[in-house]
């Protein structure tokens, strides 16, 4: 049943594999209007992109009791919840 590949079968999947995805991908783009590299065609606008960038200082207090750094608007130390002065 499938024994030797003879010439027109080896077409077919030749078609089937390589010229009709091509085909489809053409009828694809001109369906939804490919411009392509058109000389007349409007050129792009660039758009630059500002990042601003804040920078905030912290301030870190030793706990008397740990030792740990804590922030200083912080009442108490976030390591072993005593007061800080």
């Amino acid at each position: 049943m499938f024994g030797k590949i003879g010439p027109w079968q080896i077409a077919l999947i030749a078609f089937l594999f390589i010229v009709l995805p091509i085909l489809i991908v053409f009828f694809r783009s001109v369906r939804r209007g490919y411009k392509g590299g058109s000389k007349n065609q409007e050129k792009t606008k660039h758009i630059a992109k500002t990042t601003e960038i804040k920078i905030k200082e912290v301030i870190k207090v030793r706990c008397p009791y740990c030792q740990s750094l804590a922030d200083v608007d912080v009442k108490k130390c976030p390591n072993c919840n005593a007061n800080i002065n």
